[in-house]
């Protein structure tokens, strides 16, 4: 049987079940709204933000997403802050609020490789988490841990933990 002779597959981490089941949403309809994005945490305000310039923002985030490229940044969230920048750390796009959608498509357009970088970056920081934490609950006969610090201190907190294991 031609079956038996398949290799067996990958198991998927929980990672790559959210991933693909936000692809599979999103590309099955449009583009997700402001307030589906926002649920999911890929639309963030910045503290610094005035109440105003943070409604000011959504007002336009609802009327340009459907023209923002959504598939060139769907697996990076995107902060709403006072000017352009891609976080390596956190693999997100910040945004001015005020802006418009030509200077961000320019933005998209002059940043792509850097976008792709971050991209590859968050997902390797994810998955290195993510094993983390799997060998740690193997180790400790859990189910999950739950790590609640920066994305700059989880790696030495879960490499911490792990190395007492």
């Amino acid at each position: 049987d031609v079956s038996r002779n398949k290799l067996p597959k990958k198991a998927k981490t929980l990672l790559d079940e959210a991933t693909e089941s936000m692809a599979e949403r999103w590309t099955v309809t449009e583009a997700p709204t402001a307030e589906e994005l926002m649920g999911a945490d890929q639309i963030l305000f910045s503290r610094s933000l005035s109440p105003l310039q943070s409604a000011a923002a959504l007002s336009s985030l609802q009327s340009l997403l459907p023209d923002m490229q959504y598939h060139r940044w769907a697996s990076m969230p995107l902060i709403i802050s006072d000017a352009f920048a891609i976080g390596e750390i956190t693999g997100a796009i910040s945004v001015p609020w005020d802006f418009s959608l030509e200077q961000f498509l320019s933005f998209l357009d002059h940043n792509s490789v850097k976008i792709g970088e971050c991209e590859q970056g968050a997902m390797q920081f994810a998955h290195t988490i993510e094993s983390l934490i799997a060998q740690i609950c193997k180790d400790l006969d859990l189910d999950d841990i739950l790590v609640s610090c920066s994305h700059r201190d989880a790696l030495p907190a879960l490499q911490v933990l792990k190395a007492s294991t």
